[in-house]
């Protein structure tokens, strides 16, 4: 028999404020809603305070972005999980940019 898979809805949304020259204080607000599945009709909702720093310029063009946050639930709903510490690193090779004559000339 096929059971048909979850399709849930995602919606995010971040508040960053620019803090000095290479921090990010942040709020994140995560919803989540399964319209179908074994979780049908449930949601649940997080919020993620954390800290981005970035971004650190490594060698020539390569920059390095480092950001942590503690994640936890806010909906009555039964979530997957109910806290969580989040990690997220990124390696940016940046393009170069260059100025560009107008066409039209």
């Amino acid at each position: 028999m096929f059971t048909r898979w979850a399709q849930p809805l995602l919606t995010n949304l971040t508040f960053q404020y620019h803090l000095l020259e290479l921090l990010w204080p942040e709020v994140e607000v995560n919803y989540t809603y399964w319209p179908n599945g074994a979780n049908r009709g449930k949601n649940q909702v997080f919020i993620t305070p954390g800290v981005v720093l970035g971004r650190i310029r490594l060698y020539g063009r390569l920059t390095l972005t480092v950001g942590t946050g503690y994640q936890f639930a806010v909906s009555d709903a039964h979530p997957q999980y109910e806290n969580n510490w989040i990690l997220s690193v990124a390696q940016i090779f940046e393009r170069k940019t260059c100025l560009a004559t107008s066409p039209l000339r």
